[in-house]
């Protein structure tokens, strides 16, 4: 009996205490979740109220980019509508000083290219490329505005290295004139090297200007009337795309005789798929051009070996080619010609740098190279 009545009191007090434990149990829940479901409730009010802040702060980037540009714009608007009201000639100039002032802007002062073969500094082959000369002519290149401070651009390479090459600007009304003077003053001493309708060839050009000279120079001994000329001849050479050179060929006196290249020829300018035969580089054009009025083929050598350097320079910073191939190009040209340096140091890029006369931070610029051979001057 005794037992019994121990059992039962045994059961009895593990129920209560089950049932103490299980209700302590539903109030210790009851008690936490109002908690955990405010938590939840906070955690998604603060996901809402950053998604809003982002939101707010994308639309009010997006609003302060549309006003700067709604502001841009407008400038650009006022600016072109005061330019309109100029005539063409000076609108003209007004754009190519506009683009070359924030070329210039962008390449030297924002980005670090050199200033006389456009070419990152680190890459700069103004002391690597070999000088030559020229017997029978002046050349000048005639450079288009938008093509000034293009790495890819090889009718630098000539005015780099050569004493009797020099650079003209289409969009500089300086150098516009000089080319009809040149025409005005020696007429049958000047042409133009574009493939023109009416373009004669190289020889036709001569044999022309032989019988002119035959006729009206007294002077001149028969050894000059047998070479068919007397003195050094001016080419003009335009540089640029051949949409821009149609366009600079108006701007070109009207009695300006063309002469084109006899041959047509394969380029060896990599940097861009040939679109046509016989449509080649500048300075692979100048080199043929050099052959056909017979300068001396060691002298158009190093005009191409100076177009390598820059191609090899041009695929190095466009990452086109594995870092080094410059130095290698660059150890070959100084073995052939023996040399450590450019040979001579020319100042040939007349007024190349700015349209407002702002040398002094050209100066500035290149006191940071060791590139002190080649100095340009510009002014518009």
């Amino acid at each position: 009996t005794g037992l019994s009545v121990l059992s039962f009191f045994c059961a009895r007090t593990s129920r209560k205490f089950s049932l103490v434990k299980k209700k302590n149990f539903h109030s210790t829940m009851s008690f936490y979740t109002p908690n955990i479901e405010i938590k939840k409730e906070n955690e998604e009010t603060v996901n809402k109220i950053e998604k809003n802040e982002d939101k707010f702060e994308s639309e009010k980037y997006e609003q302060n980019q549309s006003e700067l540009f709604q502001k841009k714009l407008g400038r650009m608007k006022e600016s072109s509508a005061k330019v309109r009201k100029y005539p063409p000639m000076e609108r003209y100039f007004i754009n190519a000083k506009h683009s070359f002032d924030s070329r210039l802007d962008y390449k030297t002062n924002q980005r670090g290219f050199c200033n006389n073969c456009w070419l990152r500094r680190d890459l700069c082959i103004c002391s690597y490329l070999p000088s030559f000369n020229l017997k029978k002519c002046n050349l000048y290149v005639f450079l288009h505005y938008k093509e000034h401070f293009r790495s890819s651009n090889t009718g630098i390479l000539s005015v780099l290295a050569c004493p009797q090459a020099h650079m003209l600007v289409c969009g500089k009304s300086e150098d516009e004139k000089t080319i009809f003077q040149l025409l005005e003053n020696n007429p049958m001493s000047t042409f133009t090297l574009f493939p023109e309708s009416n373009a004669v060839t190289v020889q036709e050009f001569f044999d022309k200007r032989k019988s002119f000279l035959k006729q009206n120079c007294e002077s001149t001994n028969s050894q000059g009337l047998n070479e068919g000329h007397c003195d050094p001849v001016n080419v003009i050479v335009l540089d640029a795309t051949w949409r821009q050179a149609k366009g600079m060929k108006r701007r070109l006196p009207p009695n300006m005789p063309f002469v084109k290249l006899s041959h047509s020829s394969v380029s060896r300018y990599t940097l861009r798929a040939q679109s046509k035969i016989g449509r080649i580089s500048t300075a692979e054009a100048i080199a043929e051009l050099l052959k056909e009025m017979n300068e001396s083929d060691s002298e158009i050598e190093k005009l191409l070996d100076g177009l390598t350097l820059r191609i090899s320079a041009v695929k190095e910073q466009s990452g086109r080619s594995k870092s080094g191939l410059l130095n290698s190009e660059i150890h070959q040209i100084q073995n052939k010609y023996n040399q450590s340096h450019h040979v001579e140091s020319h100042t040939n890029i007349t007024n190349l740098t700015t349209f407002n006369q702002i040398s002094a931070l050209n100066d500035a610029a290149l006191n940071n190279t060791n590139n002190t051979d080649v100095t340009v001057e510009m002014s518009f």
